[in-house]
This record gives C-alpha cells, sequence and structure tokens, in this order.
C-alpha cells in the first residue's frame, strides 16, 4: 500500500525520489514515525484469537501507528 501512495503522490509532485513521499508522511503524520507492516496487524490478530481478549466485547481498533491527519 505504501508503496502505491509513494508513487501516485510522487508522479503529482514532478516525479520525486522514491520513497521520498512516504517518508515525508511517515515522519510528519504516523507517531510511531514508522510504516505499518502486516506482523502489527497479526500480533492484534493474534490476541484477538488468545484468552487474553475473552472479556472485550464490540470494540472498533486502529491499527494506525497514530496517524494524525489535519
Amino acid at each position: 500500500m505504501w508503496e502505491l501512495i509513494d508513487e501516485g503522490i510522487g508522479g503529482l509532485q514532478g516525479g520525486a525520489e522514491k520513497g521520498e513521499i512516504m517518508n515525508q508522511f511517515v515522519e510528519s503524520l504516523v507517531a510511531l514515525g514508522r510504516v505499518q507492516t502486516p506482523e502489527d496487524v497479526a500480533s492484534f490478530v493474534s490476541y484477538l484469537a488468545s484468552k487474553d481478549s475473552d472479556y472485550m466485547t464490540g470494540q472498533s481498533v486502529m491499527i494506525d501507528g497514530g496517524v494524525m491527519f489535519s
């Protein structure tokens, strides 16, 4: 996903270097300072499948690293 965003916006901004747009986005808008990985989601799915989550009901959870849009 991040590569597609980087390529699309990079093309609109006059051919920015590969990875430049993604790095700008991450630095300015993601609180954790890195892009999401499949392992981030897998860890949460593992939690949901465990007994640790047996008292959790009806929640909507964002796994986004703290993305802040203004």
